[in-house]
């Protein structure tokens, strides 16, 4: 990776914390930021670790910025132990960091494939039968929901299979950039599942792009400046994607919940579709989506 790249954008973050209640915090977080890369990006260790520890670092320093938002600091935000307790957060991502290099580095066993075994393996895959797998997947997680009321005991058997098509569809994302096999319809997949993740009381829609960012990941032998580029295209629409999510979602989870808010869905895919557009819609013209409410809403979202 161009650590250069990294390097001046947390000196850039740590210039604009001498504007802001939390300046020393502000410049712990471009620390965190750049150990996080050092340690995990492009090393001997699966790139899982690395989207595991972004997420929690995301997590455990999000509300930073939420209190820089409102222009006060994190006590001011969370009375009586906010910076506290943001300290201790980092610090324990820190040391989780650190015990899981110790770890990794004293294990005799631990290894990862090559670039191009991962190729091999995937060139012996069958993507046809994959996409096969994955809709089987979708019918059974499909009938189990239906079969296991809401509220039931056997949710969490559920969950589990829930989850199936989503590993599946992973693998499916992964082949597809190590052998570049059918885009049209691995594209056509993609739209396919964002656009009917929609038709969700909660934000599902983030996972395939998620997916997205994870499969491009893993075909990269190494980050390089033009990659930022060509991740533009999907991170820019996405970051726009949260903030009208966060401004429309009161509203249209009132709408296909009937107004009941038990997190049942009682409209059709094509009529709660219909409304998220216009909602959305309403939201980019009025310019909802820039209104302190939403971005503080979208800070904090980012935080739990």
């Amino acid at each position: 990776m161009p650590h250069g790249i990294l390097d001046f954008f947390c000196l850039i973050l740590v210039a604009y914390g001498l504007f802001t209640p939390n300046p020393m915090e502000i410049a712990w977080f471009a620390c965190m930021l750049i150990i996080l890369m050092r340690l995990w990006m492009w090393k001997q260790y699966p790139a899982i670790l690395l989207y595991l520890f972004s997420i929690q670092f995301m997590e455990s320093h999000a509300s930073l910025f939420e209190a820089n938002n409102y222009g006060i600091t994190l006590n001011e935000l969370f009375p009586g132990s906010g910076k506290q307790t943001w300290w201790m957060a980092s610090f324990g991502l820190l040391s989780m960091m650190v015990g899981t290099q110790i770890l990794l580095q004293r294990a005799r066993t631990f290894s990862i494939p090559s670039f191009e075994h991962l190729q091999h393996q995937a060139e012996r895959i069958s993507q046809t039968r994959l996409l096969f797998c994955i809709l089987v997947s979708h019918g059974l997680a499909s009938l189990v929901d239906r079969l296991i009321p809401y509220g039931s005991s056997l949710a969490q058997f559920e969950t589990y299979i829930s989850g199936i098509p989503n590993a599946l569809t992973f693998a499916f994302g992964i082949h597809f950039f190590l052998t570049r096999r059918r885009p049209l319809l691995v594209y056509a997949l993609f739209l396919y599942l964002l656009i009917t993740s929609f038709y969700s009381y909660f934000s599902s829609w983030r996972e395939p792009l998620v997916m997205v960012l994870v499969c491009y990941f893993v075909s990269l032998k190494k980050f390089e400046t033009r990659e930022l580029s060509r991740l533009g295209p999907i991170i820019i629409p996405a970051l726009g994607l949260v903030l009208v999510w966060q401004a429309v979602k009161g509203e249209y989870r009132e709408f296909i919940s009937g107004g009941i808010q038990d997190q049942s869905i009682r409209v059709t895919q094509s009529e709660a579709l219909g409304k998220f557009v216009e909602l959305g819609t309403t939201a980019l013209n009025e310019n909802q989506t820039l209104d302190d409410p939403v971005i503080s809403a979208t800070y904090r979202r980012a935080g739990y």
